[in-house]
This record gives structure tokens, C-alpha cells and sequence, in this order.
């Protein structure tokens, strides 16, 4: 290993480079050095990228954003949802959580981490969302809102959130679970069969007259 001065590098390339100057570096020839490695021969990519993975390794992670990967913040009681967690450092996640539930992470990247999770029958409200990663763990406070069976009349298909309503006649097909709570919003609410529900669901709302 060697130091990568500070007088060898491109000025072209120092935003590219930022950060690592003060750091233990694989020694680039400056002569193949170009911004975003253009110019570079194979196995000096390989050494960046290496360099990288090891910047990853020892940085702290940082979450900035998490939604479903269709772009909501509100996930559905007694469902699998799929995630897309933003941020930094990610790429050595180990574990997600969503509230008390270990979601399955599905792929990782630098800035990304994409997991599924399933909430549990009857949990509602907000849920911080934590990522373990090799140097570090980062939470998102109040990252996701958990919602019951939200219900419209004028819904076509949906999550059955108060951001992606579902249509009642839908049970039929995805029916509620014993403590969970189905939201029926304002409206008249007509299936073409009759909807075999089980006990122990509560129905509340605008709707539910």
C-alpha cells in the first residue's frame, strides 16, 4: 500500500477522488489516471473498485429515504410489502428491520437496499426502519406508516392504504385476518358476490353505514 499524493492528482479528477486523498490509497499512475477511470486498464479499475469496497466497509452507514418500491410511505397491516431504502454506505447491509419485523433483503447496493416485510395482523402506525451494516447501523425514525384495510368504493386495485386505497370486493380475493381493522371510506360500497369475512375484524369509517 502506498499514499496517493495530493500533487499527482488530475485537477480534473478531484471531485471524483474527494475524500480519499488522506487515505490509504493503491498507488494509480497518474499517466492512465482519468476522471471516472476513462483511460484506465483493467486491473487498475479492479484496484479503484476495491478501494471503494474497503471506503464502504469502514463508513458509517446513512438512510435518507425509505418507501415501497412503487413510491409510498404507508404500507398495509397483515401484508407483504416490498421497500426500497435509500441512502449511503449501504452495500454491506446485513439486516433490515421494519419496526419489530426482520424484512428479507432481496439486493444491496452503495446507495441502496431493496427488502420485502410482512406486517404482522393488526399493527398500526408509524414503524422506525433500521439497517445493520459491517461498520455500522443506521434507524429511520417513524420511517413507514402502518395502515389498516383502507377501503373505496372507486378503488381499483390499491394496497388498501390510506395513499393506495383497495376495493372492498377485493376480500373476496385477500381477506382480512382476526385483529385486523378494515377503514371504510365515504361511499357506497356494491360487490357482484357475497364476501365470506372472518371473525374478529373490526370495520370502522365513513363507510361502514
Amino acid at each position: 500500500m502506498r499514499y496517493l499524493d495530493d500533487h499527482v492528482i488530475n485537477r480534473a479528477c478531484r471531485g471524483h477522488l474527494a475524500g480519499m486523498t488522506n487515505r490509504y490509497l493503491l498507488f494509480i499512475p497518474v499517466a492512465v489516471l482519468g476522471c471516472g477511470g476513462a483511460g484506465m486498464q483493467p486491473d487498475e479499475l479492479d484496484e479503484l473498485d476495491e478501494l471503494e469496497s474497503v471506503q464502504a466497509d469502514t463508513a458509517a452507514p446513512v438512510i435518507t429515504s425509505v418507501m415501497t418500491d412503487d413510491g409510498f410511505r404507508q404500507i398495509r397491516q397483515d401484508g407483504l410489502s416490498h421497500l426500497v431504502v435509500r441512502g449511503n454506505h449501504l452495500d454491506t447491509a446485513t439486516s433490515v428491520t421494519v419496526g419489530a419485523s426482520l424484512a428479507e433483503i432481496e439486493g444491496i447496493a452503495p446507495h441502496e437496499v431493496r427488502a420485502s416485510v410482512f406486517a404482522p395482523p393488526g399493527l398500526l402506525g408509524h414503524v422506525d426502519v433500521t439497517v445493520v451494516t459491517a461498520a455500522g447501523t443506521a434507524t429511520r425514525p417513524d420511517a413507514l406508516r402502518v395502515t389498516p384495510w383502507v377501503m373505496s368504493p372507486t378503488a381499483v386495485g390499491g394496497h388498501g392504504t390510506f395513499q393506495s386505497p383497495m376495493n372492498l370486493c377485493d376480500l373476496e380475493f385477500d381477506p382480512a385476518q382476526p385483529g385486523d381493522t378494515v377503514q371504510l371510506l365515504a361511499g357506497v360500497y356494491e360487490c357482484s358476490s357475497f364476501l365470506d369475512l372472518n371473525d374478529g375484524i373490526t370495520f370502522e369509517g365513513a363507510g361502514r353505514d
